[in-house]
């Protein structure tokens, strides 16, 4: 997979598009409880959010070769679940900085890892599935929008409404941590169980 990021200009691309989204925060400080959890979800599971989507697609040079391994795709899915965890894992100990910025980001980065370890990897991998467009990788990622679809786009609106629902749910009942801890349970749970998640993404791709 790293090899398959660092040959392709696309995917090469969408790494530096990676190292801004690290500078998102200072663009915006307010108080705003989700919107502050929108913004640690969006920075740190950047790279769910641009590799993530095409997932299956950046094989689509090789994936005549793919098919005649299908013993092998769940290898696949595996690694690429992975590459994902090491890159919101380290994007989120660059991000945690930015607690001395607006101390929230101290406990907000975590739970946005956790949830985004937990659940949006795995609602790209889903998707993924069921994505059959082919791109070229070696074409630019400038206005490039090979590959995506309305789906694409679509599945943004539950990945920021589940956890702001918790959180003005929690924050009606005066409990806004509840909301806090409950955005971190859905991530903890999709880690806790990721292989049998793998195993479900593998099976609708089959």
């Amino acid at each position: 997979e790293m090899k398959l990021i660092i040959r392709n200009k696309r995917s090469r691309t969408q790494m530096f598009i990676l190292l801004f989204l690290l500078l998102y925060p200072l663009l915006f400080r307010g108080e705003s409880l989700p919107m502050l959890i929108f913004m640690a979800i969006f920075t740190t599971g950047g790279f769910a959010l641009t590799y993530g989507q095409l997932l299956l697609s950046w094989n689509s040079d090789h994936f005549d070769l793919l098919l005649t391994r299908m013993g092998s795709i769940k290898d696949i899915f595996r690694a690429k679940y992975y590459l994902q965890v090491i890159s919101i894992t380290l994007t989120s100990l660059v991000m945690i900085w930015y607690g001395f910025y607006q101390v929230a980001y101290f406990y907000l980065i975590p739970i946005a890892a956790l949830f985004n370890v937990g659940v949006v990897t795995f609602m790209y991998m889903f998707l993924a599935s069921y994505n059959s467009k082919k791109i070229d990788a070696n074409k630019g990622a400038t206005m490039n929008y090979e590959g995506m679809s309305i789906a694409l786009f679509l599945i943004m609106i539950p990945i920021f409404i589940i956890p702001a629902g918790l959180i003005l749910l929690g924050m009606y009942f005066d409990m806004k941590m509840i909301g806090l801890i409950g955005i971190g349970a859905l991530g903890l749970s999709g880690l806790v169980f990721h292989e049998r998640l793998i195993d479900a993404s593998v099976s609708l791709f089959k």
